[in-house]
C-alpha cells in the first residue's frame, strides 16, 4: 500500500510524468462541527451555478454546523429539499432534521 501520489500532468523532456509532489499523509477535507451530523450529499445545484451540501441530525440533539477542512466554502443560503432558498439559521441544526445548504466554492 502505498501512500497517494499528485501527478503534475506537466511532462518532461523524456515524456514521463512529474511525480514529484505528494499529497499529505492526514487530511480532513470536510468536517460539519458535530459528530452527529451526517453528510448525505455534495453536490452541484440543479441551476448549475452553486454547490449544495445536504446533512441530516443523527442522535435526537441540536447541533451545532461549523464546516472546516481543505475545500474551502462561503455558505449562500439554507436550501429546501428542491432548493429554493429558506429563511434559517446557518449554525444550528434541529434534532432529525435534514438541511440543505447552498455554498460557492473559493
Amino acid at each position: 500500500n502505498q501512500p497517494p501520489i499528485v501527478v503534475n500532468p506537466a511532462i518532461r523532456n523524456d515524456h514521463q510524468p512529474d511525480i514529484t509532489q505528494h499529497l499529505p499523509l492526514n487530511c480532513d477535507w470536510l468536517t460539519l462541527g458535530s459528530d452527529h451530523l451526517v453528510l448525505m450529499a455534495l453536490k452541484q445545484a440543479e441551476d448549475g451555478d452553486r454547490w449544495v451540501l445536504r446533512c441530516y441530525e443523527s442522535a435526537g440533539e441540536t447541533a451545532s454546523f461549523e464546516i472546516s477542512g481543505a475545500l474551502k466554502f462561503d455558505l449562500t443560503a439554507t436550501l429546501d429539499l428542491l432548493e429554493r432558498p429558506q429563511l434559517a439559521s446557518l449554525d444550528r441544526v434541529a434534532p432529525w432534521r435534514i438541511v440543505s445548504l447552498a455554498f460557492d466554492r473559493q
